[in-house]
């Protein structure tokens, strides 16, 4: 705040004198009416008195007008008021829902109730969303909810902080599983023009923030994005005009970027960033990419492009991994670097200007302060290059230009717009070394920036803390040299601080002892006080912005200056270890004498182990004990029936399926997979997907409280073991056939399969212009954004994608459609055209132009010494024999790959596992050719690892394996069929497992059994329990074939439920095991030839128990 002063010859009144207790009323005005633009009771300064008899004695050597009596010095209580911070606590983001009522009202006010009666806060920020507000339709807007909100927060005497959030909520860290987009009709413009949105170098669009290449485009039913901002902040001030003009409302902070800041989004969780990646560059959409070629021609530079992603790297890179950002050399520091730096970082500048500009419009008169957010991006601050604040427009290089003066400087001419930093929490030494972080750096850098350009700073924690360490920080960096109580000294501190963010957590034990005491000590140990005039805040209507600020006086403020100095420490600590000790004991106690005890206790960081063990050694152990047996927890999921969705893409079952999935709840499980069926979705014609059956089943799902699996189905249901329903593959595709029935796969014999496309026409365009990849790649793209609000909301957690018949991966040698019976071998089905023709070309590549597909490998039911190619000496351990093993099942690999790599792509940044399935074909396992294994392209010999192959591609993927016949025991099986179940899962997990994947697991047949669920449990935990921690192995998850009467009746039921406990090691269900990670993008296609590698040699398996430790 500008302090101004006395105009001359106005004459001093007496200061009043008061004491601030809560819900005071505020005193009269200590000045008559203020005739300059600015004037603020001063309350800082310590010699207020001495100062204003200084100013009247200079006047009176002019003017022999008596001296007008001094006011009385400050009491001690008003002199500490000087250092009072008044503390603000973020509401949940999902406070008011997507549906735009007020979520859970008596909750909230009694937790509002707390933080005003009990903590003393002076009040509350709330997101208000523009995609909540203005999702009906453009120009509708619904503020119901946010008024009860703020009706309530009045109620209970708290002030607000208002935050127009024009962005989405969803991607980004601290999101909580909370998805609320931009408003749909804004989106189905995005739909048809995507470059609205921020866009990478490598062309992936973000939609959580329209790109401010289209600010002034009027693309948005007739109006700009500017225009769209600041129509809903007129309504905004329109309909809370009561809680403005009551001074309710304090602060209007602008979103003007991703998560609200003013940033581009360089650095998305839901695309795959995570901590301390560079980010990348975001203005690859068409409308800035032209606006950067015409500002480069016109600064005579017309070959200059905007920076190739070559050259500037991916999300998670490091500076030097780049060239762009390389210490010392990289093109940041040329012509062409800098020039583009500017022209991004300029351009942010601007976008922010004009939003403000608009703000101050809409809120002039208004009793408030404009405010905006800026990101605290501390990773790579001691890389000369500054990386990752440069990615997300703030031009900041060390020794080089101040990236955040010009920010204030732009912020300064809207009436003195408060600038809002986060990370105000963190300290240095918290920080990896790798990630050449420095918090406290660069909080000094950006809170001074705004000081020296006369603006208002205020903070807020980046991420949700509870120790006394991180509120320590937060007080130092509020007033960075303490309190001042004397002299003449103005104390330096920030306007105000918002803690980030309001939670039961937050509310309970220790926690909310320790924000208590911060509370008051940011208060500089005051009582609370409701008037910010008394602690030289006062609030006065807001002026009109200056004028806009001319772009050398923006070049100026970018010179470096060295940060104000800061203390090492605050003067107004809430405690250290001492004081976590204390909270501990208390949190303890409180245990001991609650009817709920709860189930686990984390101990103080500062507190050695030995005396905790000393004084309550049995509970310390018990809860060690139950966090390692949770390392141990194997989630557990149920497959839906295959006709979940009804033959004619209805969800009809709506009251049976909520029925049973309140069991499945029950009973403990972790989630449901089921089919998404191509057949279904895409049925009518290409490209016209109807999602509306799978959308009412996935929104039960959700309010069961389960985790869904989704099976990307382009195999026909119908013809194979368990398929009790007929669901055929679109039938536009079928109709391709009728002159083109070589799209199938075909056995030697002639006969179609028309249960999946032949993998030989992944490539051709064959389906009105499209390939096979294509349609598949465009189902999965349109799956993703249908089912945004269940990915974005974590309810879908895998993606398995079908590759082959019953969504296997593999070739569909054993049809019981075609009279297969078990254990036949099998047939190889390579015989259409398009796959006959690439074997005869790669034939005569390796010069064997003579070779043609197998003759005399037999027929389905056949067993291996029937044929020639099978027996002892056949044809498959011959030179022609393994080199068409070795094209047959290098195709499958392909053909996989290729479909993975654009499921990556559909849902990269989406917080999911990808999953492909891989047949147990246990039969002919313990015979050396493994017939059937071969025939369904598994190349599986003694000496070869058919499997791992497999696993190693799906690394660069980052892919899970999931295997069937878990439940199968070898001595189960009849001994013609040389069958080895056991031996098979044993080899495939060990497989995956060495090349570092995630495997799940399934049953092939549907079991009640307890011997069944005993070799499940075997399985997945291969040596059993471990006591300390993790076991060496385990599965990431088991899906139980499959949901139905049967199983939720009587002893099926109850042994199932018993079963899902000891897969969870005998804890209780916990939705929090194994956190998911946003999906990053494939690494490079890997060559064949690494592939094959890891064929040979085959290496045992992994050990597994005979029996399970934790029987059923």
């Amino acid at each position: 705040m500008t302090t101004t002063s006395l105009p001359s010859g106005q004459p001093v009144r007496l200061q009043q004198r008061w004491t601030c207790r809560s819900r005071a009323v505020s005193p009269a005005p200590l000045l008559s009416p203020p005739t300059t633009r600015r004037l603020v009771a001063d309350f800082r300064r310590k010699t207020v008195a001495s100062l204003r008899v200084r100013g009247v004695a200079a006047e009176r050597e002019q003017d022999d007008s008596p001296l007008p009596e001094p006011p009385p010095a400050l009491t001690d209580e008003e002199k500490m008021l000087a250092n009072y911070v008044p503390v603000y606590v973020m509401l949940p983001l999902g406070v008011v829902t997507a549906e735009n009522e007020l979520e859970d009202a008596g909750s909230l006010r009694e937790q509002l109730r707390r933080l005003r009666e009990e903590a003393r806060v002076d009040g509350v920020m709330a997101d208000v969303w523009w995609g909540i507000v203005e999702g009906a339709g453009p120009g509708m807007y619904e503020w119901r909810a946010y008024r009860e909100l703020f009706g309530m927060a009045r109620e209970e005497g708290l002030k607000v902080q208002a935050i127009m959030s024009f962005h989405a909520c969803g991607g980004n860290v601290g999101d909580d599983a909370v998805c609320i987009p931009l408003p749909r009709w804004v989106r189905d413009v995005g739909d048809v023009d995507p470059d609205v949105y921020y866009t990478s170098p490598r062309g992936v669009r973000n939609q959580e923030y329209l790109t401010i290449g289209v600010d002034d485009r009027p693309l948005f039913h007739g109006r700009t994005a500017i225009q769209l901002y600041a129509d809903f902040m007129k309504s905004f001030r329109e309909n809370m005009a009561d809680f403005l003009d009551s001074g309710l409302i304090v602060d209007i902070e602008v979103g003007l970027g991703p998560a609200g800041e003013l940033r581009y989004p360089s650095y998305p969780e839901n695309q795959g960033w995570e901590f301390p990646g560079i980010g990348q560059f975001q203005c690859y959409d068409k409308y800035l990419n032209e606006d950067f070629k015409a500002a480069a021609t016109a600064a005579g530079h017309p070959e200059w492009d905007l920076p190739d992603a070559n050259d500037t790297g991916d999300y998670n890179d490091t500076p030097d991994d780049t060239r762009f950002f390389a210490a010392g050399t990289g093109t940041y520091l040329t012509d062409a670097g800098r020039f583009f730096l500017t022209w991004y970082s300029t351009k942010l500048l601007s976008h922010g200007d004009r939003i403000l500009d608009e703000a101050n419009i809409a809120f002039l008169g208004c009793t408030l302060k404009l405010a905006a957010k800026v990101s605290g991006i501390h990773w790579w601050y001691l890389h000369p290059s500054h990386a990752a604040e440069l990615a997300a427009g703030y031009y900041n290089v060390a020794g080089r230009r101040d990236g955040y003066a010009p920010v204030a400087r732009v912020l300064a001419r809207h009436d003195g717009a408060v600038m809002n930093f986060t990370c105000a929490e963190m300290r240095d030494s918290e920080q990896p070394e790798e990630a050449m972080s420095s918090p406290e750096a660069l909080v000094r850098q950006a809170l001074s920036a705004a000081w020296r350009e006369g603006v208002d700073a205020a903070c807020e924690n980046a991420l949700s803390r509870y120790d006394r360490r991180g509120y320590n920080q937060m007080l130092l960096n509020a007033r960075p040299n303490g309190v001042v109580v004397g002299g003449d000294a103005t104390p330096r501190r920030v306007a105000a601080v918002t803690y980030l963010r309001l939670s039961e957590e937050l509310l309970t034990g220790s926690n909310f002892r320790a924000f208590r005491s911060f509370v008051r000590k940011m208060h500089a140990d005051q009582d609370y006080c409701p008037d910010p005039a008394r602690y030289g805040r006062p609030m006065r209507p807001l002026e009109r912005s200056g004028p806009e600020v001319p772009v050398e006086r923006l070049r100026e403020a970018t010179a470096p200056v060295p940060p104000y100095p800061f203390d090492g420490e605050t003067d107004m600590s809430v405690g250290g270890g001492l004081a976590e000790f204390i909270d501990w004991v208390f949190d303890k106690v409180e245990w001991i004498f609650s009817p709920e005890r709860p189930a686990t206790f984390i101990k103080p960081s500062s507190v050695s182990n030995n005396k905790v063990k000393l004084v309550f050694s049995e509970h310390t152990q018990a809860a060690t004990m139950a966090g390692s047996l949770l390392a141990n927890y194997v989630q557990v999921n149920v497959m839906l029936p295959l006709d979940a969705v009804t033959v004619d893409n209805k969800f009809e079952k709506g009251d049976e399926i909520r029925a049973q999935l309140k069991k499945l709840t029950e009973a403990g499980v972790d989630g449901v997979m089921v089919d998404v069926w191509w057949g279904l979705v895409e049925g009518k014609s290409p490209g016209v997907y109807d999602w509306d059956a799978y959308r009412q089943l996935f929104k039960l799902v959700q309010e069961a409280g389960l985790k869904l699996q989704a099976i990307m189905s382009f195999h026909q249901c119908g013809g194979n073991v368990g398929d009790v329903v007929n669901i055929p593959i679109p039938q536009w595709v079928r109709d391709v056939s009728k002159s083109d029935p070589d799209i199938f796969y075909t056995n030697r014999g002639g006969a179609r399969n028309i249960e999946y496309l032949t993998l030989g026409v992944d490539d051709q365009p064959l389906f009105h212009g499209r390939t096979a990849i294509q349609m598949y790649a465009d189902y999965m793209k349109s799956f993703r954004e249908n089912m945004a609000e269940f990915l974005d909301a974590g309810v879908i957690v895998d993606i398995e994608v079908g590759l082959g018949p019953a969504g296997e991966m593999r070739y569909p040698s054993y049809p019981q459609s075609q009279g297969w019976a078990f254990p036949g071998i099998g047939e190889f089905i390579c015989y259409d055209k398009y796959l006959e023709a690439d074997f005869k070309a790669e034939a005569a590549k390796a010069g064997h132009p003579e070779w043609g597909l197998p003759d005399d490998a037999g027929e389905y039911n056949d067993t291996p010494e029937k044929t020639r190619f099978f027996t002892g000496n056949g044809t498959y351990v011959t030179e022609k024999g393994k080199f068409f093993l070795t094209w047959y099942s290098n195709k499958l690999i392909e053909h996989g790959d290729k479909i993975l790599d654009e499921a990556n792509k559909a849902f990269l940044g989406c917080r999911v596992h990808l999953a492909i399935k891989i047949s147990g074909i246990h039969w002919w396992y313990r015979v050396p050719n493994h017939a059937a294994e071969l025939t369904a392209g598994y190349y599986n010999l003694d000496d070869r690892d058919g499997y791992r192959t497999i696993a190693r591609m799906l690394t660069r993927h980052r892919a899970c394996v999931n295997f069937t016949c878990a439940e199968m025991r070898d001595s189960e099986q009849s001994s013609e069929a040389k069958s080895a179940p056991e031996e098979l899962v044993q080899q495939v997990l060990s497989a995956g497992w060495r090349e570092g994947l995630n495997v799940a697991c399934e049953n092939a047949l549907g079991r009640y059994d307890a011997t069944a669920y005993n070799t499940i449990l075997r399985n997945a935990r291969p040596t059993g329990i471990n006591k300390n921690g993790p076991p060496e192995h385990k599965l990431s998850g088991f899906t139980y074939l499959r949901l139905s009467d049967e199983l939720l009746e009587g002893q099926n039921y109850n042994t199932f439920r018993s079963f899902v406990k000891r897969m969870h090691a005998n804890q209780d269900h916990n939705s929090n095991v194994d956190p998911i990670k946003p999906l990053q993008r494939s690494t490079p296609k890997m060559p064949i030839g690494e592939i094959l590698q890891a064929a040979q040699p085959k290496l045992e398996p992994f050990p597994f128990d005979e029996n399970t430790d934790l029987p059923v």
